[in-house]
């Protein structure tokens, strides 16, 4: 977590220096941390300014995985039994989907599916659907559940969560400033939301606006355990 938190910082400093880091030169420093490396430098492309996203997206060069497209389904096509209804959202590493379980619960749920180059090896796919597991285990009304996990037709492991119909806390900051008691109660059921995990032994590790979802009775829903770690 540390490791990531400095190098974020580091980037920063540098591109503002005019440099153009790459992941392979912090790969050679850290053996064995690629993953978190690689992760900083696709969100740092993701939510910087537009110069530094084109630097820094000429500069990731960690071979298929930093290239990885997100692995496309249309409205109707099924990844495990669970229909596909639209796209609810794309990013550097992958697609969610809007479906809906037909064969056990009626109800809907939101999928989702990494890029097609994002993993490596076996090694990460396992990885990844053992956080998935862990995850599975959190229960509180401010964290959206992880329901299941598996693997499409071509050997993508993919997430199914619960779906929160609403809008992301930076979509609601942006529209509006909440009043002192409304961020109160925010930054408490959040707060209390992250504990709970934290005592199942999950760190979120990208906790911000984008990643909380906000229903339509202002209650916030932490999502996204993407780069979880587990203890």
């Amino acid at each position: 977590v540390l490791l990531g938190e400095l190098l974020r910082l580091e980037l920063e400093y540098r591109i503002r220096l005019g440099e153009t880091p790459t992941p392979s030169e912090y790969r050679s420093m850290f053996p064995g941390c690629g993953r978190i490396i690689e992760a900083v430098f696709h969100d740092r492309a993701r939510h910087d300014n537009p110069s530094a996203r084109v630097r820094l997206a000429q500069a990731v060069d960690c071979g298929p995985s930093a290239r990885a497209e997100p692995t496309r389904h249309s409205p109707g096509d099924t990844i495990g039994r669970y229909t596909i209804r639209k796209i609810l959202g794309s990013g550097a590493f992958g697609t969610v989907y809007l479906a809906s379980d037909e064969e056990m619960i009626r109800r809907p749920v939101a999928i989702k599916v990494p890029g097609s180059g994002r993993f490596e090896s076996r090694d990460d796919v396992h990885h990844f659907l053992e956080e998935a597991r862990t995850s599975a285990r959190l229960r509180h009304p401010s964290l959206v559940s992880v329901y299941d996990a598996g693997r499409t037709d071509d050997g993508t492991p993919y997430l199914v969560m619960e779906y929160v119909e609403g809008r992301p806390l930076s979509e609601v900051l942006a529209s509006g400033r909440p009043s002192v008691a409304q961020t109160a109660e925010l930054i408490a059921r959040v707060a209390d939301a992250v504990h709970e995990a934290h005592k199942q032994g999950v760190i979120h590790r990208d906790l911000k606006s984008a990643n909380i979802i906000v229903d339509a009775e202002h209650k916030p829903h932490v999502t996204d355990f993407g780069m979880a770690i587990h203890e």
